[in-house]
């Protein structure tokens, strides 16, 4: 038995969040029919067919004075296409090429599928893919993580629990398929990089053997 240094690597996992460009504009994927809060998240919850397809545009977004400002004027945004998008439903939406670098990571424990959309800009039409979860994956230490109210600010994930999967969704019971926010391993991590993956802020996950 030879030793592989990729196989001894110390596995590790990071949390993915949207990146605050520094621009003063930036994009945001927006649906193009108006939906109510409610109603929308019923449609996730039953993983409506209506969902499938659906048409989303891009609006652009500035900081104020007082506010947040909203405008369809594109003209000023630097990265208009991020691969990791941010929007109105605050949602996991993210471009083809980052879909497929973690479906091709999978272990075939996670549970995930994919809803398929498309999103406007210009005149331009692009494919994107809200990333969802069959199941809440229950992997987090409690006693030793850090909270922001009840969102995992500082995330300790139990070693064994948590090597079973390559993605992970946000721990929290009532947000964790709604929220734009979850968890890959150090190997989706890496691809991502090489690939020059835009838009995502990497957060690392301790781990604890218990």
């Amino acid at each position: 038995f030879q030793n592989n240094p990729e196989k001894m690597r110390e596995e590790k996992y990071y949390e993915v969040e949207w990146k605050e460009f520094k621009e003063k504009y930036s994009s945001s994927a927006v649906l193009n029919e108006k939906i109510g809060y409610d109603e929308f998240n019923k449609l996730l919850a039953n993983n409506s067919p209506y969902l499938y397809g659906m048409r989303w545009h891009i609006i652009s977004l500035s900081v104020g004075r007082k506010s947040i400002i909203k405008s369809d004027d594109l003209s000023g945004i630097k990265h208009l296409w991020p691969d990791y998008i941010g929007n109105g439903k605050v949602l996991p939406i993210m471009s083809e090429k980052m879909k497929d670098i973690i479906e091709s990571n999978l272990k075939g424990t996670e549970g995930v599928f994919w809803i398929p959309i498309t999103i406007e800009a210009n005149g331009e039409i692009r494919p994107y893919y809200i990333l969802r979860f069959k199941k809440f994956i229950k992997v987090l230490c409690k006693e030793k993580t850090e909270y922001y109210y009840e969102i995992p600010l500082k995330a300790v994930f139990y070693r064994e629990k948590a090597l079973q999967y390559s993605v992970i969704p946000l721990q929290v019971k009532n947000l964790w398929d709604n929220l734009g926010s979850f968890y890959v391993n150090s190997e989706i991590k890496r691809q991502l990089v090489k690939a020059d993956v835009t838009g995502i802020k990497y957060t690392p996950v301790e781990l604890t053997d218990g």
